[in-house]
């Protein structure tokens, strides 16, 4: 078998593949998209709160900005997300604020140095919303990809809704498989051990069968 059965793990969250929120585009070949894996990508359909408010205020800035990671990953599983991740390619923290201001919501500096803000709002309904900003890493949007924990969290859509899979996470998706995106994953951040399992229990996925060796030989790692 290719993969470790967490069948005996409870979950209130059962995997569902993509319905009306998604159809199938021909890939655009902008400088956005061109580095989809695919010669059909899924259409992704993005709420306009928050992201209408967060694009607008990056392109003001001269700024490109993308939803990326688990967001993108619950709104392919039909799941409303609470935590949005942005990656930017430029003045990251500026956006943060400027989008905190806008939504009268609280902005806080989490790295400086890594430009990474957040900004704690409600949503209209009265719900608690978290709007991670980070700069880009890397040379670019696909290595700031290839550089996240597991595959279903390592996918991107800007504003045209395009999926922007550079390592296979959507078919990791659909299959239920969490896996990680390199062999230096667990090493490069030892808490990605914990949020494995975790994964795997909240959606009631299996966890890749190379992904739980390199989990087991990195174990360790968690005791230091």
């Amino acid at each position: 078998s290719g993969a470790v059965s967490t069948a005996g793990l409870n979950s209130n969250v059962s995997m569902t593949k993509p319905g009306p929120v998604i159809c199938p585009s021909p890939m655009n070949t902008n400088r956005h998209t061109s580095i989809i894996n695919s010669n059909f990508s899924p259409l992704v359909s993005l709420p306009s709160w928050p992201w209408q408010i967060v694009y607008r205020q990056a392109q003001e800035r001269g700024s490109y900005v993308w939803l990326v990671g688990g967001a993108v990953r619950d709104l392919l599983r039909r799941r409303m997300p609470h935590d949005w991740d942005f990656a930017v390619d430029r003045d990251a923290l500026r956006l943060a604020r400027q989008v905190a201001d806008v939504l009268g919501g609280a902005y806080f500096p989490l790295d400086a140095d890594r430009e990474t803000g957040r900004v704690i709002v409600q949503s209209k309904e009265g719900i608690p919303q978290v709007l991670d900003f980070a700069l880009l890493r890397g040379a670019g949007l696909a290595e700031d990809l290839r550089m996240r924990d597991f595959t279903i969290n390592a996918m991107a859509v800007g504003n045209d809704g395009a999926l922007i899979d550079v390592i296979g996470g959507y078919d990791d998706l659909l299959a239920g498989r969490i896996r990680a995106t390199s062999e230096r994953a667990f090493q490069d951040d030892p808490v990605r051990l914990l949020r494995a399992l975790r994964l795997a229990a909240q959606f009631h996925f299996e966890v890749d069968y190379q992904t739980m060796l390199w989990l087991q030989r990195d174990s360790r790692l968690l005791m230091r």
